[in-house]
């Protein structure tokens, strides 16, 4: 897993949590995004599908399963229905600047 993934993970009671790892100018306002720099990301780097991790908190450790990952190649259309479904709502004009800081 590296930086620009789309990546749903597991905890122990089996709730899940589905995110993109992107830059910490490109969180705000977004709920289903995560900076690269948040101890959550840094654990999961270079983390694979049914690997787990134990991310640190302030609360104790917590242990996570890796359960999918996804690189967006093309938009929406290629995503598995979770990030498919996040895509979808997106504002179009926020797609459009997104493809522009991309160029």
């Amino acid at each position: 897993m590296f930086f620009g993934a789309w990546v749903e993970i597991e905890d122990e009671a089996g709730a899940c949590l589905k995110f993109r790892i992107v830059g910490p100018d490109e969180i705000y306002g977004r709920k289903d995004y995560i900076s690269i720099d948040a101890p959550m990301a840094r654990a999961l780097l270079k983390k694979q599908v049914d690997d787990t991790f134990v991310v640190q908190t302030p609360a104790g450790s917590k242990e996570w399963l890796v359960s999918q990952i996804y690189y967006p190649k093309a938009g929406a259309e290629l995503a598995p229905d979770w990030a498919a479904r996040l895509l979808d709502e997106l504002d179009a004009s926020e797609l459009d600047d997104a493809d522009e800081q991309q160029s």
